[in-house]
C-alpha cells in the first residue's frame, strides 16, 4: 500500500489552556499521528485521530509545546512528519487561561498585525520591549479606570518599638540598642552618621543585614515607614513573613486595633497643607473612640500624623508594579479580550520605527481605549461603587462639626 502524503495546511491554535491542531485531509489516509515535544527534539506519540483535527487537553499552563503530524493508511507506515504551520511558523504554542497570552504569542500576533512576521528590521529584543511598553500602557489604563483589577491582598507591618531586629529597612528610624562587634564603619554604612553610640537614632539608607552582633530596634518616634519595594519584609494576614512585590499605586490603609480578623478601621489621607495640624501624638484613639491617625504616601514611604503609637498593626492595600514579560513562556495579565490593545500598540511601535503609515492602527487603538474605559468600571455589576464621605459631618472625628475633631466649629479641634 502506498504511503499517503504529508498532511498540509497545518495549524496550531490555543485557547482556554488547550491546544487545537488542524490539517487538511489526505487522500488515502485512514489515520494521522500527532506527536508532541517540550524541547523540539524528542517527540512522543500523543494521539492517532482518524479525523483532521485534534484537541490537546493534557497541556500545562506556561509550558511550551512543539507538535508534528503525519498520515498513515495502514497504521504501520507513516508519511514524513510536518512540524511547520501553513503560515511558515513552527508548530509551537504555549497554553494560557482565557484572556491571557504568552510573550511568544503576543510577539507573533503583533508581527502578524503589521505584516512583519519575517522582517528583520525590528529585532526580537525590540519586539519584546515594544510589547512590554504596550502592556504598561494597558496596565495604566485599567488600573486608572478601575483599580480593583490588579489589587493584591493586603500586607502588614507594626509601628513603633518592636522586637530587636537583625536588618534595617530603608527609610525607617532606628535606635541603636547594642554596639556589639559591629564596627563604626559598618554602622555608617547602615545610615548612622558619625560615631556609633548606644541610644543614637538614625534613618536607614538601605535595606541590609546588620553586620556583627550589634542590634537595632525601631524607634517609637518613627512616623515614616517604607512601602513594599521588593526587598523589605512585611507580613501577610496569617502573620507569615513575606517580601511582597513593589508598590505601584496605594489603594488604602488600615489601622489594626487588636489581633481579631475584624479589628481594623480605615485610615484617611490627610491634605499636605495639614501635615502639622495636630497637638497630641501617640494615641490609638480618643476617649470618644475616634481614631485620628491619618496618612500620606510620599515617595516610596508612608507618613502618619499624629505619630502612631507603638506596636500598632498597619495594613496596606495596594496595586503592585506590572511584572515584565521576559521569556517566551511568560504570561500576560488576564483581561477579557483587552490584550488586543497590547498587540495593536506593539505593532504601531514597530511601524513607527519604520516611519510607515499607522492610520489604521491609530483608529483601532482609539476604539480599544474607548471600549476598555467603558467596560472596566462595570466589573462588579451586583452593586456599583458610590461616592463615600470624605469627612464626617458631625461628632468628634477629623473635621467633626461638633467641636471635637479637626476644624471643629466650637474650638475643641486638634
Amino acid at each position: 500500500m502506498a504511503t499517503p502524503a504529508v498532511p498540509g495546511n497545518f495549524y496550531v491554535q490555543m485557547g482556554n489552556a488547550q491546544i487545537l491542531l488542524t490539517w487538511n485531509l489526505v487522500p488515502g489516509a485512514t489515520a494521522y499521528q500527532v506527536q508532541r515535544s517540550t524541547d523540539g527534539v524528542t517527540y512522543s506519540v500523543l494521539a492517532n485521530p482518524t479525523t483532521n483535527s485534534f484537541l490537546d487537553t493534557t497541556t500545562l499552563i506556561g509550558v511550551q509545546y512543539f507538535y508534528q503530524i503525519a498520515s498513515t493508511s495502514d497504521g504501520v507506515t507513516f508519511s514524513n512528519f510536518n512540524s511547520t504551520q501553513a503560515n511558515g511558523q513552527p508548530a509551537i504554542e504555549i497554553p494560557t487561561t482565557s484572556g491571557q497570552m504568552s510573550l511568544f504569542a503576543l510577539r507573533l500576533a503583533a508581527q502578524e498585525m503589521c505584516d512583519r512576521v519575517n522582517s528583520n528590521f525590528v529585532s526580537m529584543p525590540e519586539w519584546n520591549k515594544f510589547i512590554n511598553l504596550a502592556a504598561d500602557e494597558l496596565y495604566d489604563l485599567v488600573t486608572t479606570v478601575y483599580e480593583d483589577y490588579q489589587m493584591r491582598q493586603p500586607v502588614y507591618f507594626i509601628t513603633g518599638s518592636g522586637p530587636n531586629r537583625t536588618a534595617t529597612a530603608q527609610g525607617v528610624l532606628y535606635v541603636v540598642t547594642s554596639l556589639g562587634t559591629t564596627t563604626n564603619a559598618q554602622w555608617n554604612a547602615l545610615g548612622l552618621p558619625g560615631t556609633a553610640a548606644q541610644g543614637q537614632v538614625f534613618e536607614a539608607t538601605a535595606t541590609v543585614d546588620i553586620p556583627g552582633t550589634g542590634t537595632v530596634q525601631i524607634s517609637s518616634s518613627s512616623s515614616t515607614y517604607p512601602m513594599p519595594d521588593g526587598v523589605n519584609t512585611f507580613h501577610d494576614a496569617a502573620h507569615h513573613e513575606i517580601i511582597p512585590p513593589p508598590i505601584y499605586k496605594l489603594s488604602g490603609i488600615d489601622l489594626g486595633l487588636n489581633n481579631a480578623p475584624n479589628g481594623f478601621v480605615t485610615v484617611s489621607k490627610y491634605n499636605f497643607i495639614d501635615r502639622n495640624r495636630y497637638v497630641f501624638p501617640n494615641t490609638a484613639s480618643t476617649i470618644y473612640g475616634v481614631f485620628g491617625l491619618q496618612y500620606r504616601f510620599l515617595g516610596n514611604t508612608i507618613r502618619f500624623i499624629p505619630q502612631p503609637s507603638s506596636s500598632q498593626p498597619i495594613g496596606l492595600w495596594y496595586i503592585p508594579r506590572r511584572v515584565q514579560l521576559l521569556q517566551d513562556t511568560d504570561i500576560s495579565e488576564g483581561y477579557n479580550g483587552w490584550i488586543r490593545y497590547v498587540i495593536v500598540r506593539a505593532a504601531k511601535y514597530a511601524l513607527d520605527k519604520e516611519e510607515s503609515d499607522t492610520t489604521k492602527l491609530d483608529s483601532e487603538l482609539l476604539f480599544l481605549k474607548t471600549r476598555i474605559e467603558g467596560t472596566a468600571p462595570n466589573r462588579d455589576e451586583g452593586q456599583a461603587d458610590t461616592i463615600s464621605d470624605a469627612r464626617s459631618a458631625q461628632g468628634y472625628g477629623p473635621d467633626g462639626s461638633s467641636g471635637g475633631g479637626w476644624g471643629g466649629t466650637q474650638g475643641y479641634g486638634w
